[in-house]
């Protein structure tokens, strides 16, 4: 493994760190230091993992790695991450606003936690913690933008989505079971997509979703409460109602 040099950087306006190899202590002193400062934290080219051996492996965050830095009960505001490997880190009950992921590779676990005003822009996402094991333990996500990422196969249940934008984002074989989406809009592909459940008393609930600009194949909407919804332009599309 190619060792990186060390910078931490600091001026008048922001603590930005890059080029980074970054140990878990490392990682929460330069947020909490950001946010001590009032002026938010910036990172780039920032790897960080609880295990050395998946540092160099660009692929992992598709990988089962350990959760072992949790963050309870927090409140990250104005955080910036861009071309980042963050891997290990478990939300419990945290809060983020206003911060941005870009180009980043995220394999992160939420409990409890809100995302509000953020932006995800070109991150996998594959191994993102979106959903929860109960609805006690639901995350939510409001006015966030989740931009050309990669989310195939991710599980959603419980999860709450309100002015949330989905804008040609990867898709494939996703499931949005036993959430809720208000207010929110599709862009691109959806393929293999699945918004309900139908083996749950727990039925989801589609209010005010904005389908106009997707293409939407092979997908299925069971036990799906829907009112509101503007369906695809695409004149192929066509919409079968139960009997």
């Amino acid at each position: 493994m190619i060792s990186r040099p060390r910078k931490s950087i600091w001026d008048s306006t922001s603590w930005h760190w890059r080029n980074h190899l970054m140990t878990q202590q490392e990682f929460v002193s330069a947020i909490e230091a950001g946010l001590a400062s009032g002026q938010g934290a910036s990172f780039s080219d920032i790897e960080l993992s609880p295990d050395e051996r998946l540092r160099s492996k660009k692929k992992y965050s598709t990988q089962i790695v350990p959760f072992s830095l949790n963050v309870k009960n927090k409140t990250w505001r104005g955080i910036h991450f861009k071309n980042c490997s963050v891997t290990g880190l478990t939300f419990t009950g945290a809060v983020l606003e206003d911060c941005t992921f870009e180009n980043c590779q995220l394999a992160i676990q939420n409990w409890e936690s809100r995302y509000s005003n953020c932006k995800f822009i070109s991150c996998d996402m594959r191994s993102f913690s979106f959903g929860a094991d109960q609805a006690s333990n639901a995350n939510a996500f409001q006015d966030v933008v989740f931009e050309k990422c990669s989310m195939q196969a991710s599980g959603m249940d419980f999860a709450v989505f309100e002015n949330a934008s989905f804008l040609n984002c990867k898709l494939d074989r996703a499931e949005f079971r036993q959430v809720t989406i208000l207010h929110s809009k599709f862009v691109g592909k959806l393929d293999d997509v699945v918004f309900g459940r139908d083996y749950t008393d727990k039925p989801s609930r589609l209010q005010a979703v904005d389908f106009s600009k997707a293409t939407i194949n092979f997908s299925i909407f069971p036990n799906t409460h829907v009112s509101d919804v503007t369906a695809p332009e695409n004149p192929k599309i066509h919409a079968i109602k139960p009997l």
